[in-house]
This record gives C-alpha cells, sequence and structure tokens, in this order.
C-alpha cells in the first residue's frame, strides 16, 4: 500500500488545484485471467495462466469533450502460469508472476438510463517478477539453455522447461478494451466490468543464440470498480 500512497502524494502534486473537483478516483479489483502465445526457438507454446486477483487505483479527470476522461491508474496483480504445448499438454514448471502496471487511457462513455458502455484506448507500462514454483530441471533436458535476466529455458526434442529465479521484465502494451457498467449514483458508483485487452508485449531477441522469444498476449480482466467524483 506504500507504493499507492506514493503514486496518489506526487500525483496531488502534479494536478492543479482546481481540477480536484473535476476528477474521479477509483479502486479496482477483482480477477485477472490471461493466455499469451510464445515463440520459443521458432516453435510455438501457450503461457496459460490461472485466474489472478488484482487490485487497481485510478484517477481521471474530466475532458473538453462530451463523454470522454482521461483515466490513469496503477495496478497491482498476482498471477500463476503453466506452459502448454500445440496440444494443450503441461510441458513446464508452474511460475507466479507479480505485476506493476500503470494504465494510461483515454476513455469513451455511451450512457443510458441504467447502463453505460467504456470504451479504453492506449498503453500499460508492465514491470513484473516471475518465480518458478519448481526449481530443478531434469538432467535429460540440459542442452541447449539459454540464459536470459536469471530465466533458464531448456528445450530439447519439442519439449520446453523454463527456471526462473526472480526474473526481472519491462513491458509496454498496447491495447483496447471495453466494458459495462451497472448502478449510477451522483457521488459514487459501482461498476462491474469485462475488459478484454488485445496486447502485443515488447521483447528481444537474444544476440549469439538462437533462442528467440516473441509474444502475443489475450488478457481477460473481470472486477468491480468503486469510484467517487
Amino acid at each position: 500500500m506504500k507504493v499507492f500512497t506514493l503514486f496518489y502524494l506526487v500525483l496531488f502534486c502534479l494536478i492543479p488545484c482546481k481540477l480536484y473537483s473535476q476528477m474521479l478516483f477509483g479502486v479496482k479489483y477483482g480477477i485477472v485471467y490471461e493466455s499469451v502465445s510464445k515463440f520459443y526457438d521458432k516453435e510455438n507454446f501457450k503461457s496459460l495462466s490461472l485466474p489472478g486477483a488484482h487490485l487497481g487505483l485510478f484517477v481521471s479527470p474530466k475532458s473538453p469533450f462530451t463523454n470522454v476522461r482521461y483515466v490513469i491508474g496503477l495496478n497491482y496483480s498476482k498471477r500463476l502460469y503453466k506452459i502448454l504445448n500445440k496440444n494443450n499438454l503441461d510441458i513446464s514448471n508452474t511460475y507466479s508472476s507479480t505485476f506493476f502496471e500503470i494504465p494510461i487511457n483515454i476513455q469513451y462513455k455511451i450512457i443510458t438510463k441504467k447502463l453505460y458502455f467504456d470504451f479504453n484506448l492506449g498503453p500499460t507500462f508492465s514491470c513484473w517478477k516471475s518465480y518458478s514454483i519448481k526449481q530443478s530441471i531434469p538432467d535429460i533436458y540440459n542442452t541447449n539453455i539459454t540464459k536470459d535476466n536469471q530465466e533458464i529455458v531448456t528445450i530439447k526434442n519439442n519439449v520446453i522447461n523454463i527456471e526462473l529465479n526472480g526474473a526481472k521484465y519491462n513491458r509496454l502494451q498496447i491495447g483496447a478494451s471495453a466494458g459495462v457498467g451497472f448502478g449510477r449514483r451522483i457521488d459514487k458508483r459501482i461498476d462491474i466490468l469485462a475488459d478484454v485487452n488485445l496486447q502485443k508485449s515488447l521483447s528481444g531477441q537474444l544476440k549469439n543464440s538462437q533462442y528467440q522469444r516473441k509474444s502475443s498476449l489475450l488478457l481477460l480482466d473481470l472486477g468491480v470498480i468503486y469510484s467517487i467524483y
């Protein structure tokens, strides 16, 4: 929570006081489901997460345009992953990741009497750490080992094994999301959103190695937003 407190203190120092009356403050919490397609050494594998928990804070000042807002937030989430091959068979260790994300979006809202619909577009900056649940790699796989930020990837006979020891990553996601909300009130509201973000992660190719990793991300974010005007 210290991170969230510092985030708001810095934000308040940067925003003129006259804009506070136009700000929307909120807390978002719920579950996150993520499916990532990864390409290891020109072979296609899928990284599948179990539903994870997430908590986020956001602020949203009004814009000069009708039904349009700018949204900036800070999200924290915890997720577990399994690596699957093309036949959806488990072929790797389970590993966990802790995410810190800063979404910056332009939001367009269509409002009806009882419902409203959100459309969001913008980048999300991510920083996360990953840890392997199982730390051992069978000796039979000890070929073609490549190290990348303390991530050890072993590939043999179309089988991939991953060992993580606090590997750190950064990612820029460019995507869009849409959701539906219920229950409008003047002073506060509770929103139930289902966000589907189609995001492309930036990943480099290691030099002096045939090992490559590219990722495409499909993320389902189902949660509750509590916001105060």
